[in-house]
């Protein structure tokens, strides 16, 4: 259908009539006698479900929120960028219909890359990756051409990611150094075209014919030196330790956005010159600030016994806390237990009760011993294994805090974030987003070798950390979270918040695994037709995003209001009394009693 203009029925049970004609990009649609409250990604919202609003569409992405009126039927206008429509009952913020609306607009939301090849040395790399509009589109469909910024075009490989959109791939071979904008363009047969600039640094990493320049241009040197008056080498000196001054300064200038001309002296001239000497490092990595820490929580569960679960939480690196909460909690809960357990008549009810509650004390008991010796001679803050020994020497948590930061590598937002964005807000169990956190902060999907790396660690964790009090029972999940230990600013450290306070550590979650480190079923998994194309894909919703830890209001507490209120953290500050505590990560991971060991 041609039209961009839909008559609606002002009935409130039937909103719409199906089929939505199909739309070109930016056409502006006439919707009357309706309301139209929210536009979406895609089709995920069930009937009834409740949609959070995030802003206004005027001019951009996001939700249109108009109000509805029987009386006055007027139109509203609004420029469909995405993939469908949601509308709610008048009066109510609750669907009651999901409209398909068929936008093609699939190369709009495009990514770039860095590439980083070798002079004379053919390479295969993903230049860009792009949105695509639905699951069931093959990537037959588009067609890519790359221009390598050398004059050389040639044709790129348009493949499926695990991101939800489309990879565009190329093999080529610079034959001279420099920096090169990497033109990709892509189009689908409908004949819509974009188009995204990557960026390739080509340089030459041939060891021995680097060594052999550099010793001809040091013999060259010296000889000139040697050759000089008293002044010249004065002067030629002051000359070498300004170019040697020059490296040191592009090691640190030419980070990403960065001037023309610390890129181009970094990538003809620098870059080889330190790389040999090896002295980039220190300038690159920690200049000025090297940030907040990376940490690793790993939950790890094991198979049941007796109709009682089984899990432990191993976090690296970890710090020695005050447990005296935890044994108060788990000797009441003992005494519990062993009180139930007397009442229960001799010889009488099932014997695998008795059985299973006979072994719930033993593993309490047990419990409570490992971790009085546990607490025994640890100051609080000291550095400890998982295990609950003392780390010594501190390199040893230094190594530790080093491999977790290997998964701290950045990533761009992949291009169907919005898409992901109405996943995560219509999950299961509605564990909420950070109040006080962007939602493109709180989504981090490491790259590919992270992941590869990540994979390794959960085989070693699964092999290395067996159940305390039973090591023979086999692991059957382990969860991940990439944590984010945020700095306190001086201000709120001189006033004494503590540095370790929960509401600082900011966990994503990695997915969950089995002991070999793959990625289970139930966490990601592809759907593919009979001639091997995707015909769906699953993913857990919380995939990926963080997973907040904050203080919300008690119950009857007073909320904050107006244009611009304060935080949970500050509201805390200031009131403590009023805030409880809510982990978000315990209840995600399956806690009982949002967490503790069973």
């Amino acid at each position: 259908m041609a039209s961009d203009q839909v008559a609606v029925s002002d009935v409130p049970e039937k909103l719409f009539t199906n089929p939505w004609p199909a739309l070109a990009t930016g056409v502006g649609i006439t919707l009357t006698g309706l309301i139209v409250l929210a536009v979406l990604p895609d089709s995920w919202f069930a009937l009834g479900a409740v949609l959070l609003f995030l802003g206004l569409l005027a001019g951009g992405v996001g939700v249109v929120i108009r109000p509805w009126s029987a009386a006055v039927l007027g139109t509203a206008a609004f420029i469909a960028l995405l993939a469908s429509v949601a509308i709610a009952e008048p009066g109510s913020g609750k669907v009651a219909e999901i409209a398909q609306v068929l936008v093609p607009e699939p190369t709009t939301q495009a990514g770039n890359h860095y590439l980083w090849p070798v002079k004379g040395e053919p390479f295969t790399e993903v230049v860009a990756s792009f949105l695509r509009p639905s699951i069931e589109r093959p990537p037959e469909d588009y067609s890519a051409t790359i221009d390598w910024g050398d004059g050389q075009t040639t044709l790129g490989k348009v493949v499926l990611n695990n991101a939800g959109g489309y990879d565009v791939s190329g093999t080529y071979t610079y034959e001279k150094m420099g920096l090169y904008p990497v033109n990709v363009t892509v189009s689908d047969r409908e004949g819509k075209v974009a188009t995204v600039t990557s960026v390739a640094r080509v340089a030459i990493w041939d060891s021995a014919r680097t060594l052999l320049r550099v010793l001809a241009a040091v013999a060259a040197a010296c000889a000139g030196l040697v050759l000089l008056p008293s002044l010249g080498r004065r002067v030629a000196v002051s000359l070498i330790i300004l170019f040697h001054f020059g490296g040191i300064l592009t090691a640190v200038t030419n980070v990403q956005p960065a001037p023309w001309l610390s890129t181009q002296l970094w990538t003809v001239v620098y870059r080889p010159y330190l790389q040999f000497l090896y002295c980039n490092n220190a300038y690159h990595f920690y200049s000025p600030d090297p940030g907040p820490a990376t940490l690793l929580w790993f939950r790890i569960e094991f198979e049941t016994t007796g109709g009682q679960r089984h899990w432990r939480w191993v976090k690296v690196p970890e710090l020695a806390t005050d447990r005296s909460g935890d044994l108060a909690d788990l000797e009441r809960r003992l005494d519990d237990k062993e009180r139930a357990f007397s009442q229960l008549p001799e010889g009488k009810g099932p014997a695998d009760e008795r059985a299973r509650r006979q072994q719930e004390l033993v593993d309490l008991r047990s419990q409570i011993q490992h971790l009085k010796e546990a607490s025994q001679n640890q100051p609080a803050g000291a550095a400890v294994r998982p295990d609950g020994r003392l780390l010594r020497p501190l390199v040893e948590y230094t190594r530790r805090l080093s491999i977790a930061e290997s998964i701290n590598s950045p990533n761009p937002l992949p291009a169907n974030f919005q898409a992901l964005l109405a996943v995560r807000l219509n999950a299961p169990g509605r564990i909420p987003l950070h109040p006080d956190l962007l939602p493109t902060l709180q989504y981090h999907e490491p790259p590919d070798l992270s992941k590869e790396w990540l994979r390794s660690y959960v085989r070693f964790v699964a092999r290395a950390y067996p159940f305390e009090h039973n090591p023979d029972l086999k692991v059957t999940g382990i969860k991940v979270y990439r944590v984010t230990h945020e700095i306190l600013p001086p201000n709120e450290l001189a006033e004494g918040t503590n540095p370790n306070d929960p509401t600082l550590f900011e966990p994503f979650y990695m997915g969950e695994y089995d002991a070999e480190g793959n990625l289970k079923p139930s966490c990601f998994r592809l759907i593919l037709n009979s001639d091997g194309t995707i015909k769906d894909m699953h993913r857990d919703p919380y995939l990926y995003w963080l997973i907040p830890i904050i203080r919300v209001p008690k119950e009857g507490a007073p909320t904050a209001a107006g244009p611009n209120p304060p935080s949970a953290a500050d509201k805390h500050r200031e009131n403590p009394e009023e805030y409880e505590l809510k982990d978000y990560v315990k209840i995600q991971a399956g806690d009982e009693e949002e967490g503790g060991q069973p």
